[in-house]
């Protein structure tokens, strides 16, 4: 189902005491509008949940010639990369390199809270912090007048600045650097679709937004993303090019041939 209760087994029982005996159900939790509230058809403990039930019928033993230990028994084990393979494949993340967006706010963060010994070693680190910040917001216009995919690439691994993102991610995602007046053509008559256009999904779109809200009061962005997730939803060009469909498509145009 595209929607379940939440609390309710995944074999339909509702509930029974650990003698046998019957007991009633609670009443299912309802939403203001007094359906059952939505759960993603699938999350995490669900994903976890099936791989702890893969099996594949032969006994395998571990290193040591014991049994497989553990959630998850799968053989051969999914490989760990070691420490220094994870320092290897991130080294962009290492402490030494200065991340946009991380430390040009902490170093701020600690001067407005007066976190440093000496006024002299506060007014040094701040210099250090704009200087950072201006090199990097030279280096990154550089790169999107260039409009070089891969040194973009490069350098958005150690943060973009704010406002050098929309034109950075579009140029990596090889989009051209300013929106374009067909673009919004075709966001617009996506909209219009979605007022028009009730999808059973729509719930559960607006409901995966708000699992990203950093705030169950106040989320800013909550409305732009969701009517962004409702208009993707509704592209026909998503469909044409997926290559795995999660099921068969609901509405389907009959062709000439089948008509025949």
């Amino acid at each position: 189902p595209a929607a379940a209760a939440d609390g309710a087994d995944a074999d339909g029982d509702s509930g029974a005491s650990g003698d046998g005996a019957d007991v009633a159900a609670p009443p299912p939790i309802v939403a203001g509008n007094g359906l059952p509230p939505l759960r993603f058809l699938y999350d995490s403990e669900d994903l976890l949940d099936t791989i702890q039930h893969i099996e594949d019928g032969k006994t395998h033993r571990g290193i040591l010639g014991g049994s497989l230990w553990g959630l998850i028994k799968l053989n051969p084990p999914v490989p760990t990369p070691t420490m220094r393979q994870l320092q290897q494949r991130f080294s962009e993340l290492c402490p030494q390199n200065w991340q946009v967006g991380l430390d040009d706010a902490v170093l701020a963060t600690n001067a407005e809270k007066d976190a440093y010994p000496g006024e002299r070693e506060r007014d040094s680190t701040l210099a250090d912090n704009e200087r950072f910040v201006e090199q990097e917001l030279a280096r990154g216009r550089r790169l999107a007048s260039e409009e070089y995919i891969p040194a973009i690439r490069s350098y958005s691994r150690t943060g973009v600045p704010p406002s050098l993102r929309p034109q950075l991610w579009r140029l990596m995602l090889g989009l051209p650097r300013d929106l374009t007046p067909a673009e919004r053509e075709t966001y617009a008559y996506l909209q219009e679709t979605v007022e028009s256009v009730e999808l059973v999904t729509d719930s559960l779109v607006e409901m995966d937004v708000q699992q990203l809200a950093d705030s169950d009061h106040y989320f800013p962005f909550e409305e732009v993303m969701t009517n962004v997730m409702l208009a993707f939803s509704r592209d026909g060009w998503i469909l044409a090019n997926t290559t795995f469909l999660t099921h068969r498509p609901l509405l389907v145009k009959n062709s000439p041939q089948a008509q025949a």
